[in-house]
């Protein structure tokens, strides 16, 4: 194996896939996705995540000596010195600190390249850049390996270090919000747009005017667009209506006198398709005054109806009959003293009221 120069790029990779690879192995000691590792003037800074606040664990030491048999081993140019830090998961308190020295190899002197020779530059942002490595990166899939043994294993402490984690991102981020200079961001974006305009004043307004009228496209319809199909159902043609279960018949039981069948009943209904339901003819009781003529006017009605059915011509407008000016009750009994009662306006049902009824 060539030396390890910590400050060459592949050099760090392979060091932080060999450095992975060996903390899998004590999953229930340490969370691997926190593990910190920094180099900083010839000095190996490793920091790791404790799931027990015990610096005394006799799995802690093991992994310790371990770990700095490994170091030794490893051909790290440029390393005098390894540091070694353990915190809580709880507290985040440091529990333990261990430093020891490396036999030191200096590192192989940096080939300086002309300008001529020198690698074309990278075009992109460096978001892009480090989202492309961090996807493309060798550490990935044994870091998702790792988190998720942790899940399964420890479940409760994975929680808690993904809250503290969580916590010092935000804390970054609104660190960033504070500190990022906006003032001079925003000056910066109005002399852009002026050196826009004095470039060339009648294509800085073309663009201006379609990307502003863009938005407005994507704020009217945007909406729409996101939200799902609207059915309005009186616009259907008649052939999409099925009006076969709308059927009164659909909701009635056996025919009798019960409370299904009372339920049944609508107004409207014809007094033929009430005996049909109800089970039979009803008797009839009275007349109700409520919804027409009462009995006194119903005579004179049908006095005047018998004298005028002699005289009476095609070529006149009909009158209305006795029966669609009075409003007759009728009655239908179960033979347990439970009664449903239905008032008749022009053959068609126009009242209903029961008593007793199961």
């Amino acid at each position: 194996m060539g030396k390890l120069n910590l400050e060459d790029r592949q050099s760090w990779q392979r060091f932080q896939r060999i450095l992975t690879s060996f903390i899998a192995d004590y999953i229930d000691l340490l969370a691997p996705e926190q593990a910190d590792v920094r180099y900083d003037q010839e000095t190996l800074f490793l920091g790791f995540t404790l799931l027990s606040d015990a610096p005394d664990d006799p799995q802690l030491n093991y992994f310790i000596a371990q770990l700095e048999q490994l170091l030794r081993r490893l051909p790290l140019a440029g390393v005098r010195f390894v540091e070694l830090s353990f915190i809580s998961v709880s507290s985040r308190q440091s529990l333990l600190v261990h430093r020891f020295p490396l036999n030191y190899l200096a590192p192989d002197r940096a080939i300086v390249r002309s300008r001529a020779d020198a690698p074309p530059r990278r075009r992109g942002g460096s978001l892009v850049r480090q989202l492309q490595g961090w996807l493309t990166s060798a550490a990935l899939p044994t870091a998702i390996v790792n988190t998720t043994k942790t899940l399964l294993r420890q479940p409760k402490q994975a929680i808690v270090a993904t809250g503290e984690f969580t916590r010092q991102k935000l804390a970054q981020t609104l660190d960033w919000v504070d500190t990022f200079p906006w003032e001079e961001w925003a000056k910066g974006k109005v002399e852009w747009q002026k050196r826009r305009h004095r470039r060339n004043l009648w294509k800085a307004l073309l663009e201006d005017i379609l990307f502003i009228g863009l938005i407005v496209l994507l704020v009217l319809f945007g909406g729409r667009l996101l939200s799902g199909p609207t059915l309005d159902l009186a616009k259907l043609p008649p052939q999409h209506y099925d009006r076969t279960f709308a059927n009164a018949r659909y909701s009635c039981g056996a025919p009798g006198v019960t409370r299904k069948n009372y339920v049944c009943l609508r107004a409207g209904m014809s007094y033929n398709r009430v005996k049909k339901i109800l089970g039979g003819e009803g008797k009839v009781l009275g007349i109700d005054p409520k919804f027409g003529k009462d009995s006194s006017e119903a005579k004179k009605l049908l006095a005047q109806q018998q004298q005028q059915a002699g005289f009476f011509f095609p070529l006149f407008k009909r009158k209305p009959s006795v029966g669609e000016q009075v409003a007759t009750i009728v009655s239908w009994s179960d033979g347990r003293g439970g009664t449903i009662n239905a008032t008749f306006l022009g053959n068609r049902l126009v009242a209903r009221a029961y008593r007793d009824i199961k």
